[in-house]
């Protein structure tokens, strides 16, 4: 993959929605781009957020266990508590 093919797949998502986009990446080389993704994403960032997969998942005690998937969406709920996007915290 490149940064190009990636920027493609970034506006065909745009595209298909008539809402703002918050995409989780892991930590791919590509998904970093400075020359190339990181002005793109500037230059649409009323359309598009971009947050990166923690390098390492921080143990959460006080949310209920639940089947993998759901684990996952607890620290993605928490990553956007933590930066205001839901307005009230759990944590």
């Amino acid at each position: 993959m490149t940064q190009q093919l990636f920027i493609v797949f970034l506006q065909r998502l745009i595209k298909s929605s008539d809402r703002k986009i918050f995409l989780i990446v892991d930590n791919l080389s590509v998904h970093h781009g400075k020359k190339i993704l990181k002005p793109w994403l500037e230059k649409h960032k009323d359309e598009i957020e971009i947050f990166y997969q923690l390098a390492s998942m921080v143990s959460v005690t006080n949310l209920p266990c639940g089947p993998p998937a759901w684990t996952h969406m607890k620290y993605i709920y928490l990553e956007l508590c933590n930066m205001g996007y839901i307005g009230w915290k759990i944590c």
